[in-house]
């Protein structure tokens, strides 16, 4: 049995952020990370 994942990078210009969503094949979300990159050069 596998499992399939779907990793969603959403990037957000004006106020320099990423988002990072992990989904399964039923489009659950199993994980959020929000990330400045105005404070990680």
């Amino acid at each position: 049995m596998s499992a399939r994942f779907d990793l969603i990078i959403t990037a957000g210009h004006p106020n320099r952020t990423a988002e990072f969503r992990l989904c399964d094949e039923h489009s659950a979300q199993h994980a959020f990370r929000q990330t400045d990159l105005a404070a990680n050069p």
